[in-house]
């Protein structure tokens, strides 16, 4: 009777899989960042563009060659060191190279307000993430060109974006 029960909950769970490797499967939410200096001068361009590249953290190659999808679930921006005088970014944008897929972040940002403050969450709704997801996992890296405009030169700060992100996979 015993092993008959064994067999009966073995054979549940089988039935209840659609393989194995769900059983195995698993996801783990991570965070990758990336800073960068923007450091424009008097009487200089009042543009910036700057290309980071955001890799997946080492630990996700325990999932070796079952890794099965990268999604980006947020993206946020946290700006420091900031020298000038009343100065506001306009006209910024993300760009996921190699995607065709870009952000644009609608609005002023007040660098007199923002700096040293808490990360400003980017509004990702709507967004589609296909390409730049598939991108990510063929890679396992992501390079995203920052762009943007400002009011007044002269200006520096540092901009730290961050981008979550959930992987899944067997091991």
């Amino acid at each position: 009777m015993k092993y008959n029960i064994i067999i009966l909950f073995i054979a549940a769970v089988a039935f209840s899989c659609n393989s194995v490797d769900d059983l195995l499967k698993t996801s783990a939410n991570y965070s990758v960042e990336q800073t960068a200096n923007v450091d424009l001068i008097q009487d200089g361009p009042k543009t910036f563009s700057i290309t980071q590249e955001f890799a997946t953290p080492a630990d996700v190659d325990k999932f070796g060659s079952n890794l099965d999808a990268i999604e980006i679930t947020g993206i946020s921006m946290k700006f420091t060191n900031y020298t000038g005088t009343d100065v506001k970014i306009t006209d910024a944008s993300l760009d996921f190279v190699g995607t065709g897929s870009s952000i644009s972040i609608n609005g002023e940002i007040d660098l007199n307000a923002v700096n040293g403050a808490g990360a400003i969450d980017l509004d990702v709704t709507g967004i589609d993430f296909t390409a730049i997801n598939a991108k990510f996992l063929t890679d396992k890296k992501i390079s995203v060109k920052v762009a943007g405009t400002v009011n007044n030169v002269p200006v520096t700060f540092d901009v730290t974006f961050t981008i979550d992100i959930k992987v899944t996979g067997s091991i």
